[in-house]
């Protein structure tokens, strides 16, 4: 069908994106974002030429909500250039072209119809590239060998931040561990490809994603057992994971427990400091709680509502959630709540899909949807599990 092949070049497109998430020439998101849109408008071209039989009838409500919210987002920066209502012209227009980028991806990927046999094709194929994309980031911390010419300390890979890079494998981690339930036959793997995406987290030295990753680990048997009773099309065992802890924890030894660890007692020092981004933001709400300043103006609007000099360019709110408060008021708050709740359901009936949730709840302290290729896969996983 031809819905299935350009879902399936535009998630391709975005698992690639990622592994030049570390690039800082614009011209590696310009081409990316040229890709997608050539994608959707050949898609255009097809359902307009071809027969309606070579496409998918319907996509359901459960689809088209999450497709609304989020298109509803760069039409709003739309409207907020039209009306003025910006702080800064040039970079709403730039934060425009990342949220239709992101609207696109979930459009084309959101029509695959990834139900039985293509869903756990998914999973599987998730899984091995997240497994592969950590074991190259832990490769990079031990050896020093700088694969992606980063000179960062901590196993960033790909990644410019170390918290994008734990907020990538909270994404995945589900995935891995659910796979390690449904599949006997390559259980071994998986389970030491979840360790190493624990590895990874603690390796990150995240401490949100740290305890973040406790929670899945919490959450995950559970829902597991839940779903797994209900489900027929699946074999539940929950026996490797006395393996995966064990695993885990000489992983884990292995990248540098002890460092992670000292992380924690920083808190006390580093909370401070975001309590006074997080107040100003509120500030800026305040001041525009209806239009907002205009997407993408957060860094050029806060040093006007500063509560102290930090000594360096902040370039985020350290929270998603104000920093899409403050550039695009209630409406775009309204859009990601009803996209938030709608990735609980879907964590509720599919266990893989926690880490959409945790994703979110990531973003209430930190700031990792506010890039490129990182959202893009975000959105590729969210798209089929709205399917599924």
């Amino acid at each position: 069908m031809i819905d299935k092949l350009f879902g399936t070049l535009a998630a391709i497109a975005c698992g690639l994106g990622l592994l030049m998430a570390w690039s800082q020439s614009p011209l590696v998101w310009l081409g990316f974002s040229g890709f997608v849109f050539a994608l959707l408008g050949a898609w255009a071209v097809c359902r307009l030429v071809l027969s309606v039989r070579h496409f998918r009838p319907n996509i359901g409500f459960g689809a088209w909500l999450p497709l609304l919210c989020l298109a509803a987002v760069p039409i709003w920066g739309a409207f907020q250039l039209r009306m003025g209502w910006t702080a800064y012209r040039l970079a709403t227009e730039v934060d425009v072209l990342r949220w239709s980028v992101f609207a696109s991806v979930l459009f084309l990927v959101v029509r695959i119809n990834p139900r039985g046999g293509s869903e756990y094709r998914f999973r599987a194929i998730f899984a091995n590239y997240a497994f592969a994309v950590t074991g190259l980031s832990l490769l990079d911390y031990l050896t020093s060998n700088q694969l992606f010419g980063l000179t960062t300390g901590t196993p960033a890979g790909p990644f410019l931040n170390v918290d994008h890079f734990a907020t990538f494998i909270l994404l995945a981690f589900p995935v891995v561990v659910c796979e390690i339930a449904r599949s006997p036959q390559n259980q071994s793997l998986h389970v030491v490809s979840a360790a190493t995406l624990i590895a990874g987290v603690v390796g990150s030295q995240s401490r949100a994603g740290i305890t973040l990753l406790v929670l899945e680990l919490m959450v995950l048997p559970l829902l597991i057992r839940r779903t797994g009773s209900e489900r027929r099309d699946e074999q539940i065992s929950l026996k490797p994971f006395g393996a995966l802890a064990v695993l885990a924890i000489v992983f884990a030894v292995g990248v540098g427990i002890e460092t992670a660890s000292s992380r924690f007692q920083h808190i006390s020092a580093d909370f401070p400091v975001r309590m006074q981004l997080w107040k100003a933001s509120l500030e800026i709400f305040r001041l525009h709680p209806w239009a907002g300043s205009g997407l993408g103006t957060w860094i050029y609007v806060y040093p006007a509502h500063a509560l102290f000099d930090q000594g360096v360019f902040a370039n985020a709110a350290h929270s998603d959630w104000l920093q899409w408060a403050c550039d695009g008021g209630l409406v775009v708050t309204v859009c990601m709540l009803l996209l938030f709740f709608r990735s609980l359901m879907m964590a509720w009936k599919r266990p893989w899909a926690l880490g959409l949730v945790v994703v979110f709840l990531h973003s209430a302290g930190d700031f990792p949807m506010q890039g490129k290729f990182l959202p893009c896969l975000f959105w590729v996983v969210y798209a089929v599990a709205c399917k599924a």
